[in-house]
């Protein structure tokens, strides 16, 4: 495999990305991250779909046990807009920010490149960020106010944290070679592939909340906690492509959940205990469902374009992931016709047929609430 020196891409993306910003007039500040309202004709499988995020690169959502969500944005204003508290937002990297799908509040706001957020609990959140030159595990208040706490301290490069539900464990990503960004901002939702430009993969490692007891486990990305605890989801090259992966929280009992001709990335638990992850075997990148006995394999969406890193709510009744849909990256949650807790969804494939899309007004959660 054809190895991409650092430097030359490095200099792809930033020609390309500056290539994408530079398109289009800047937003007003009250349109950045306010967004509208797409609604999907529904389904046996989904009775809505909503865009919560507008105009930036906003990717990879993560939902908290109270429904607000926290996810990554990199602004292309040139002048500094503000979030719904009047703080201040960064342009030029990627910084973190939570919503509750009407306003939306800073978490950081740095030059630093702050990414792949996810909840502690309802007052922390875990990410990597290359604040001190290589990517490693910070941890930081959600409020956006206080500093930030350093978990890992390797010389590689540590990525992609995800917290047990009893707040204990962390499993992570670290990867030996330096990590590049994609090669271009349509390549934000799919940061798998620079993994395979280098030829090769990360392994997963699991460390104590308070950086004790690290331990090294196989080979995979993206690695997530089950509810429960109990097992580990991820997604490793098999064969000529991705699929889906679990082990017990120990490393043991390695077993893989999805197979074929197409990849199958970025797996994230239900509360009742399934598996929703993006996939191409539909052609273009949808979200999907399984069990984790790989029976009830469901097509979730449908759309002409990249969707991707899917986050379950703690209700089970909505998915938020983000999408390329209307040639931007946004957020967007799905709200389910049968929750994923305590039922059993209806096994069906949704098609390109049936899906409708109408502009509408959406119904605002409560305005201001973020972080209890």
């Amino acid at each position: 495999m054809k190895i991409v020196t650092r430097s030359l891409a490095a200099t792809l993306f930033i020609s390309l990305a500056a290539a994408a910003f530079a398109m289009g007039s800047a937003p007003s500040d009250e349109d950045i991250f306010k967004g509208t309202s797409q609604v999907m004709k529904p389904t046996q499988t989904i009775t809505s779909l909503v865009k919560i995020t507008k105009t930036n690169q906003n990717v990879y959502p993560k939902a908290s046990k109270t429904g607000d969500v926290i996810f990554q944005s990199i602004s292309p204003n040139k002048d500094q807009a503000k979030d719904d508290q009047g703080n201040p937002i960064n342009p030029g990297s990627f910084n973190l920010y939570i919503t509750n799908g009407y306003s939306f509040r800073t978490v950081t706001s740095d030059k630093s490149n702050n990414e792949n957020p996810s909840f502690v609990n309802e007052s922390k959140v875990i990410f990597n960020s290359d604040r001190l030159g290589g990517e490693k595990i910070w941890i930081c208040d959600a409020s956006g106010k206080g500093g930030v706490i350093q978990l890992t301290s390797s010389s590689l490069t540590d990525l992609m944290p995800d917290v047990s539900a009893d707040g204990k464990k962390v499993v992570y990503n670290t990867f030996a070679k330096p990590y590049l960004q994609p090669l271009s901002v349509i390549d934000y939702g799919a940061r798998w592939k620079v993994f395979s430009l280098w030829g090769e993969m990360p392994s997963i490692w699991m460390v104590d909340i308070d950086g004790r007891n690290l331990t090294q486990f196989y080979e995979g990305i993206k690695p997530t906690w089950s509810p429960d605890g109990k097992r580990i989801a991820f997604y490793k090259q098999t064969g000529k492509n991705y699929q889906i992966w679990l082990m017990d929280a120990d490393g043991a009992n390695q077993t893989q959940i999805t197979n074929g001709e197409y990849n199958c990335i970025e797996p994230s638990w239900t509360p009742d205990g399934r598996l929703v992850f993006g996939s191409n075997q539909a052609g273009n990148y949808d979200i999907w469902s399984i069990k984790t006995d790989g029976t009830e394999l469901t097509q979730l969406t449908a759309q002409d374009c990249y969707d991707g890193a899917p986050s379950c709510s703690p209700d089970g009744k909505y998915i938020y992931f983000h999408s390329f849909l209307g040639g931007s990256w946004n957020i967007w949650r799905m709200e389910l016709a049968q929750p994923f807790i305590n039922s059993q969804p209806v096994v069906t494939t949704v098609t390109a047929g049936n899906v409708v899309t109408s502009e509408t007004v959406a119904k605002p959660l409560k305005p201001g609430k973020l972080v209890p």
